[in-house]
């Protein structure tokens, strides 16, 4: 063979490689579609109708008019956490009507078949990337507390009325990223933003501090000062076993909230906490029936996993310039 057919070899064999990269990449990107639909779905099903449901159900059975506290960090109180206001009233009630708007316009914005959507609004696949990974590391970190003896401990929220479950889980989803990602976060990237004189628009706080920005040193110092103070400040709750996973949670959700914005954090915190507890009131009243939905949702996160691992993967295969081209 002369020289001048091994280039010819060379690139034909290059272009039956780059063939397979492009094939396997609109099958992920199919499946991708698929695992954004299912997430969706689950969203739609744990925080609109399912809720909706036990309001129409339970509504007199349940109880609806227990207080709703707001903590937040403080640094006189034991534990490091105070009650810094209540809702005890009839402004309960808009509370949680503004929270649902809000999951609901979410989600009509997330709704993989909808047309016009921008790469800034939420994407079902990111959001059940971020629950897989925090589901992951608290198991592993309750299977390694088990195993070197440590007592895993937390309130009981399974023995609350069928109203309260949700008006907590909403609340606390809500409140809690307003707090560590909104005002640990958001505030002082904005401040830090006006006093250099760069361009920082207010509707960054709601959509993402870094939407259009790119990473630098001291969002991401506030990014794991933050982590670090939510995973401290489930300690007095949950026991020292809590605190790592709660600090990779504050991660994942503080990093969707710079990059997807304060809804899209509330409704990945929201889906986690009302989806765990709903898992876990459906173990109480039938074992068989919660252990098999337990065991469908680490499938579907497991899958999710790999999907994300996958699109991660093929995004740095496509920024890649392709070998031969030059």
């Amino acid at each position: 063979m002369d020289g001048r057919g091994k280039p010819r070899i060379i690139h034909a064999t290059i272009g039956i490689s780059n063939a397979r990269i492009l094939r396997k990449s609109e099958l992920i990107k199919l499946f991708t579609k698929i695992n954004e639909y299912i997430w969706w779905g689950i969203s739609l099903l744990t925080l609109m109708i399912t809720p909706t449901i036990n309001v129409l159900f339970h509504w007199r059975e349940g109880d609806w008019g227990q207080a709703l506290q707001f903590v937040g960090p403080s640094f006189i109180s034991e534990g490091g956490l105070s009650v810094w206001f209540v809702l005890n009233g009839w402004e309960r009630a808009p509370w949680m009507l503004l929270i649902m708007l809000l999951l609901f316009h979410t989600l009509n914005k997330a709704n993989p078949g909808r047309r016009n959507r921008n790469d800034s609004d939420t994407n079902m696949g990111e959001v059940g990337f971020a629950i897989s990974i925090m589901i992951l590391v608290s198991l592993v970190t309750m299977l390694l507390a088990w195993l070197t003896g440590i007592y895993i401990e937390g309130p009981d929220f399974t023995q609350l009325p069928p109203g309260m479950v949700w008006t907590l889980m909403m609340n606390a989803g809500a409140w809690e990223e307003i707090v560590s990602r909104l005002v640990l976060i958001g505030f002082p990237l904005w401040l830090y933003h006006r006093i250099r004189g760069n361009k920082s628009d207010p509707e960054d706080l709601w959509k993402g501090p870094l939407r259009n920005r790119p990473w630098t040193p001291f969002p991401i110092a506030l990014l794991v000062l933050s982590s670090l103070v939510f995973g401290g400040l489930h300690l007095s709750a949950y026991g020292i076993w809590k605190i790592f996973p709660a600090t990779i949670g504050g991660f994942v959700l503080g990093w969707m909230y710079l990059r997807r914005g304060l809804p899209t954090a509330v409704l990945t915190h929201c889906l986690l906490d009302v989806g765990a507890f709903q898992i876990a009131r459906m173990a109480q009243l039938n074992p068989v029936v919660g252990a098999l939905i337990a065991f469908l949702m680490t499938g579907v996160c497991l899958v999710g996993l790999c999907i994300g691992i996958a699109r991660m993967t093929i995004r740095v295969v496509e920024s890649e310039p392709i070998s031969g081209d030059e």
